[in-house]
């Protein structure tokens, strides 16, 4: 029998950890490992670890010394480099080769993508460059907040997984294709000024920004009235006739609600948050004043 060991991190991965432990033995996963991951409100580290206790896996954290070595490793979520395994299958938030590289899932939302998918592919140096083993797709619609996309995300995630055990169970290895070079993209990687909105878009666009970057995320920010607030909730809204359009001034306010000049389109805020105090709702009361980067 094959021995295989999973990295995991995030919802993603212990979603998949759990239904993989409803469809196979658990003696058919050799260790799970996992890591803390500081970027995210929740990493569901202490989820994953405590899912492997329930269920006799061995657990390993990130740090930890261990020289156990198995055929395959399958990561999902990981984020640094793995030598130990004979192969190793990566699981990539797109449907490859479209999208390779840094958060994927969030550059297909923002660019309004009409399918999300995931891609298992073996492991090389080069990004997501690798033999593809399997994908799977899911068609969405707009509007969508990234948390329900990883949600329908990690759902084929899980399917994959079992899938892939059950093909390595049965003939001790795996089919794999080249991928298609001329159809390929990359996606650049985030980091915190990619938070920040920028008002000369269209309201569609920063509507979808706003919800691709949310939580279990960090969220979309902007600048009002000398304070960085975290806008958490927004709607397109009715556009008028505007002779000059300042992107980002705020047109009126209803019922504590601002109502946003973009350069295409007016966003109507219904829910902002201090920055520095995340509990606190940001109260408006002033019409002439402006959102900025």
């Amino acid at each position: 029998m094959s021995l295989i060991a999973l990295y995991i991190m995030g919802e993603k991965g212990l979603i998949s950890l759990k239904h993989l432990l409803q469809n196979i033995k658990p003696a058919q996963l050799e260790f799970v490992m996992s890591a803390r991951d500081k970027g995210m409100i929740n990493d569901f580290y202490d989820e994953i670890k405590n899912v492997c206790v329930e269920n006799s896996v061995k657990f390993y954290d990130k740090n930890d010394s261990f020289k156990q070595e198995a055929d395959y490793g399958i990561a999902i979520g990981w984020k640094w480099l793995i030598k130990n395994e004979k192969s190793l299958i990566v699981f990539h938030d797109s449907i490859l080769p479209r999208y390779r590289g840094y958060a994927p899932l969030v550059s297909s939302l923002i660019n309004n993508e009409k399918q999300l998918g995931v891609t298992a592919i073996i492991a090389t140096e080069e990004y997501d460059k690798g033999d593809i083993i399997a994908q799977l797709t899911t068609s969405i619609t707009y509007p969508i907040k990234i948390q329900y996309a990883i949600e329908l995300v990690a759902n084929l995630y899980a399917n994959l997984l079992v899938s892939i055990f059950h093909k390595i169970a049965e003939n001790g290895t795996i089919e794999k294709i080249k991928q298609n070079e001329s159809n390929a993209s990359y996606s650049i990687w985030r980091d915190e000024e990619d938070y920040y909105i920028d008002w000369n878009k269209s309201a569609e666009y920063i509507k979808r920004f706003v919800d691709a970057v949310g939580y279990p995320y960090k969220g979309a920010t902007t600048n009002y009235d000398g304070e960085t607030v975290i806008i958490n909730d927004c709607e397109v809204v009715e556009d008028i006739n505007f002779e000059i359009r300042d992107a980002g001034k705020v047109f009126k306010i209803i019922d504590g609600c601002p109502y946003v000049i973009c350069e295409v389109g007016i966003l109507k805020i219904n829910n902002v948050i201090r920055y520095n105090s995340k509990d606190q709702i940001f109260p408006f009361n002033k019409v002439r004043t402006r959102f900025h980067k």
